[in-house]
């Protein structure tokens, strides 16, 4: 019997296309995922960064990316498993770090794939032998370690609690958490949680804080995907 508070994070599936969705509104932490409606916002509890953005769990983590400017297109590839309950369920997901980054972090959803920095697929968890949750595929210039795009897939369990917390994890490696928390209590600790929670810590908030050094920078007339200047490489993000 698969032990959900003790999952793994990991790849199921990607693939491409192109599908109309709503605007986004913003959520916060405990948002529900039924139904076609946006979730309404409500406050995360999250406290805010500490000055030098400690405590944190940056030297635990493998790559320190970010994204050039906010905000980022997120793109909902559709499939079979694309449902608009599903896709809130991520958006409300997505929405904890919004929400706990005081804005800082934005994004919009797009119905162009072309425009797309982070492509969302969903998948079905079954639970079988090496069947995994979450994974994120992102790409990012060597020399800068500036994320160019995201591929990202949220494997459901039908369970929006559950699934929440995947969605919100999976955005926090596509935010530039290049690694995972070493302390259970946090979002990015490689393994659910055992309240299943989806709500960010104040760790796991400082680490974010601390990759960007708190600029998160703001460029609201760009439209498409940033394009690189340089060698890039890609990680697969357990």
């Amino acid at each position: 019997m698969i032990n959900l508070s003790k999952r793994r994070w990991a790849p199921l599936g990607l693939l491409a296309a192109a599908v109309a969705v709503p605007m986004l509104s913003i959520a916060g932490c405990g948002g529900g995922g039924g139904g076609s409606a946006i979730p309404s916002p409500t406050p995360t509890g999250t406290p805010a960064p500490t000055s030098n953005f400690t405590p944190n769990y940056v030297s635990s983590i493998e790559n320190r990316l970010r994204w050039a400017s906010f905000p980022i297109n997120v793109y909902f590839v559709p499939n079979s498993e694309l449902t608009a309950a599903r896709r809130n369920v991520a958006i409300t997901g997505f929405n904890q770090w919004v929400s706990a980054t005081g804005n800082r972090v934005s994004y919009r959803v797009v119905t162009d794939a072309n425009q797309a920095d982070i492509s969302v697929t969903f998948s079905r968890f079954n639970g079988g032998p090496g069947d995994e949750l979450g994974v994120s595929v992102i790409t990012f210039e060597q020399s800068t370690n500036l994320i160019v795009e995201v591929a990202m897939n949220i494997g459901i369990i039908g369970d929006s609690r559950e699934d929440i917390q995947t969605a919100a994890h999976e955005f926090g490696h596509s935010l530039g958490i290049g690694g995972h928390s070493p302390n259970e209590a946090d979002l990015m600790f490689p393994t659910g949680n055992s309240a299943g929670c989806s709500c960010i810590t104040t760790a796991d908030l400082n680490t974010l804080f601390a990759i960007y050094n708190g600029q998160f920078n703001t460029n609201t007339s760009r439209s498409a995907r940033t394009r690189t200047t340089g060698p890039t490489r890609t990680i697969t993000i357990h």
